[in-house]
């Protein structure tokens, strides 16, 4: 059963949300060693039957899912219905996450978008309409069984347990857009709020509810309820991504495969994962520290380091020198780690706090032991460096897009007309447990 929460007016660092559309895929492709969505008519429709469950697991690979009529027309007609009769009794609030900049007063008016989060206790009245929330539901619940089984990692890092987490109506009229984000980031980045939770947000979905919705490159002439309110994601071909045995992902290693021609090269990425629990003993004035009920000191401390799953890799531990200070996670042995334990207070490490995303990623590449590697390191949210596919979806009725909610920067094109009409949310994982000998 999904959660009560849905992010509203909160106006933070890291703000979360997924939105957007879809029954055209865009042709995607490449120029000048960046990638653009191709808007030209002759663009090719992908149908459902082409979108078969073994595209899933293409997830894991940092791309969308999208699969056409996973709502029947009936189905989308009774969400609608649903949506009507909520707004009627004054059950959507405007959502702060729209349209808002940095530092500007978070007031709402009418180009701001609105949502209804859908929890158990919600107002039912014709239940004609709102019975359609369980059937979707149980839909989204075998949805999930799906997930489970094509996006469990590899059988030493265990199984993946998704939970329906996060449901939402949102109302989108026009002039309204959603500026780019991430829907989740590490534990890492989001300071004292970094591991209270329980679970996070893994794979975030969205479902369209729009007839006769134009797109930006539908030049038919007929007649439209809207247009525009495209998704747009900015997607990286890489590796397995978004989280290694509960260590997500915070950036992408370049590797340079050949030229296409003499002006553009083609890139793939490994997917690089930040391990916040490497096991690291007290060390005080070049003494190590015992485990002090007296003093409260703790013979070890948990610091960070990067790695890469490397699968020809046969021994993937860093060792240090005479007295093993620290030790790197040794049941994979595919993990390779690419620098040394570092923390807040490495000579490295920036000394402010609360770093914005971009700044975050240029930290952790100087992390990196490797030259090389540091001048190829690409944060996740870093859309400026080569290899990425922007795709744009558009809303129509009945289409869902799935994507990880770690790796894949995304926004919503502003509503050029109409209102664009979707339900949304995430499915959540447990967040990475605390390691046994946390505090001893």
């Amino acid at each position: 059963m999904w959660s009560e929460s849905i992010p509203t007016a909160a106006a933070t660092l890291f703000s979360f949300v997924s939105y957007s559309s879809n029954r055209r895929f865009q042709q995607v492709t490449k120029h000048s060693g960046l990638t653009r969505c191709s808007t030209s008519s002759s663009s090719c429709p992908i149908s459902a039957s082409e979108n078969t469950n073994d595209d899933i697991s293409q997830i894991r690979r940092g791309q969308l899912y999208i699969e056409h009529d996973f709502l029947t027309p009936s189905e989308v007609h009774a969400l609608r219905d649903d949506i009507a009769q909520l707004r009627r009794a004054d059950k959507f609030q405007p959502s702060g996450l729209s349209n808002r900049v940095k530092g500007d007063q978070n007031l709402f008016g009418i180009s701001d978008r609105l949502t209804c989060t859908i929890t158990t206790d919600l107002w039912e009245g014709n239940r004609q309409y709102s019975s359609m929330r369980l059937l979707l539901e149980e839909k989204l619940e075998d949805l999930k069984s799906n997930l489970e089984l094509l996006l469990s990692p590899p059988k030493h890092n265990g199984v993946l347990e998704l939970h329906l987490a996060e449901m939402y109506y949102s109302i989108s009229p026009k002039g309204s857009c959603l500026p780019r984000h991430q829907d989740e980031r590490h534990e890492e980045t989001k300071g004292d709020k970094g591991w209270i939770n329980d679970t996070r947000r893994s794979i975030s979905w969205i479902l369209y509810l729009n007839d006769n919705w134009a797109s930006h490159d539908d030049d038919s002439g007929a007649l439209m309820t809207g247009s525009g309110g495209e998704l747009r994601a900015f997607c990286r071909n890489g590796g397995w991504c978004g989280s290694s045995d509960g260590n997500l992902q915070v950036g992408w290693l370049r590797k340079d495969i050949n030229a296409t021609n003499q002006h553009v090269l083609d890139f793939e990425f490994d997917p690089i994962f930040l391990d916040s629990w490497v096991k690291v003993e007290t060390c005080v004035g070049g003494k190590y520290h015992e485990e002090s009920a007296e003093t409260g000191a703790t013979k070890w401390r948990p610091m960070s380091a990067l790695y890469r799953i490397n699968k020809g890799n046969r021994s993937t531990e860093m060792r240090r020198n005479g007295r093993a200070g620290y030790e790197f996670h040794r049941q994979d042995p595919q993990r390779e780690y690419l620098s040394k334990p570092f923390g807040p207070d490495s000579p490295t490490w920036p000394s402010q706090l609360n770093l914005e995303p971009l700044e975050f990623a240029k930290a952790l590449a100087l992390q990196l032991s490797n030259k090389e590697f540091r001048d190829k390191f690409i944060g996740t949210e870093d859309i400026s460096a080569p290899g990425i596919d922007i795709i744009d979806v558009s809303p129509y009725a009945g289409t869902l897009v799935l994507f990880d909610s770690v790796v894949v920067p995304h926004e919503v094109l502003e509503v050029k007309g109409g209102q664009r009409l979707a339900i949304a949310g995430w499915f959540h994982e447990d967040q990475q447990a605390f390691p046994d000998w946390y505090g001893t």
